[in-house]
């Protein structure tokens, strides 16, 4: 065999190579499973927690879940439509007031929605929180006037739950050893310098 078909001969098997590889990721690509999750919770900073929240406190569970069902209304671009939704009101003892105006030693209602229900068919499922009875955490509210319940800021990573080994607030993505710092931190640092998202944060 002549050098020229020698180098012939080599390009084309390195080319084949080349091309069986690239067939293989791609094949890949279009073959691996893909993971579709339809809960995305952005992490909040500290600022943004204390920012959106009308009460913090150190609360206790008192009570077990008490799961209704109550009528609502909303307005949609077809006028008004009324339905009907699944909650679970939870009492919470106030152990101590951060930020707010409850008093220590007052009992909130925590309300958690867990979906809605339209002709008895449940759509539109959301989490509620797992509280168990004698459970103390420092949660960030919400309230709702309407209803004189509270639901929590920034869903589950507005609970704080003490760790005595670290000293201390543990919650799903932040930390603190005391609460009181932070607010302190907050209110004690301008508006242009405080960890909040750019823009309007009113669409948040």
């Amino acid at each position: 065999m002549s050098i020229k078909k020698k180098i012939v001969l080599s390009v084309s098997t390195c080319l084949l190579i080349v091309l069986a590889a690239v067939g293989v990721y791609v094949y890949g690509l279009f073959n691996t499973p893909l993971i579709i999750t339809d809960e995305i919770i952005p992490v909040a900073s500290m600022d943004l927690q204390i920012y959106l929240s009308d009460t913090i406190v150190l609360a206790k569970v008192v009570s077990d879940n008490n799961n209704k069902m109550i009528t609502c209304k909303e307005q949609t671009q077809n006028g008004e439509k009324t339905y009907i939704k699944l909650v679970t009101d939870t009492q919470l003892e106030i152990k101590e007031v951060y930020k707010g105006d409850i008093t220590d030693g007052s009992t909130i209602t925590y309300r958690g929605n867990y979906g809605k229900f339209e002709n008895l068919e449940i759509s539109d499922i959301s989490k509620n929180p797992n509280f168990n009875i004698g459970e103390e955490f420092i949660i960030f509210l919400q309230k709702n006037n309407e209803s004189n319940t509270y639901n929590w800021t920034l869903g589950p990573q507005s609970k704080f739950i003490y760790d005595e080994a670290n000293t201390k607030y543990i919650g799903k993505y932040l930390t603190f050893e005391n609460i009181n710092t932070e607010i302190e931190r907050y209110n004690n640092t301008s508006e242009t310098e405080r960890d909040l998202p750019q823009g309007s944060i009113n669409s948040i």
